[in-house]
């Protein structure tokens, strides 16, 4: 039997043209904090990169706007600890329903430097994703900062370029 996976065909300014698996396309349905549009993809590791598309980042692509892309990356990665607090009244109703909490998966954004050492993310606002719906929630831990810096001995050579901003 066949199988056939379904794809978006974009034109980034970031990446040009490229085509997107209709799985990696995220429903946000009340959309992210100062950004317009509610469909972004999750785009995939680039195995040509000199990790091999092992880093911990991966980039975030509007499929509404293509020329907004945010460096994401899982913040278990670089905190192990983390953890998202988020008040029983503020919990989006479809992330509530979820059949099962533990496919769901948490991503940060990042904001990138010229240098590793000034790399921020944003533990206050994670994503969380799962089932091609996500949802951009507050994190009330009390460690969970707007602008976390980077452990450096966490970081690998794969980060994204200086010029995206979370």
């Amino acid at each position: 039997m066949m199988v056939t996976t379904m794809t978006a065909s974009l034109t980034s300014t970031r990446f040009g043209d490229i085509e997107i698996a209709d799985d990696a396309i995220i429903e946000f349905q009340d959309g992210l904090v100062g950004l317009p549009g509610s469909r972004y993809a999750l785009l995939p590791p680039d195995p040509t990169a000199p990790d091999g598309g092992r880093g911990p980042f991966r980039w975030l692509q509007s499929m509404d706007d293509p020329a907004i892309a945010l460096p994401v990356t899982q913040p278990q990665r670089f905190f192990p600890d983390y953890v998202v607090d988020v008040d029983e009244g503020e919990i989006p109703s479809g992330l509530r329903d979820l059949a099962d909490p533990s496919a769901a998966s948490a991503w940060v954004t990042v904001r990138a430097a010229a240098r590793l050492e000034d790399f921020v993310v944003n533990l206050r606002a994670p994503l969380i994703v799962a089932g091609g719906r996500g949802w951009q929630v507050i994190n009330r831990a009390e460690d969970a900062a707007l602008r976390a810096p980077l452990p450096l001995g966490s970081a690998t050579s794969d980060a994204p370029s200086g010029d995206a901003a979370a």
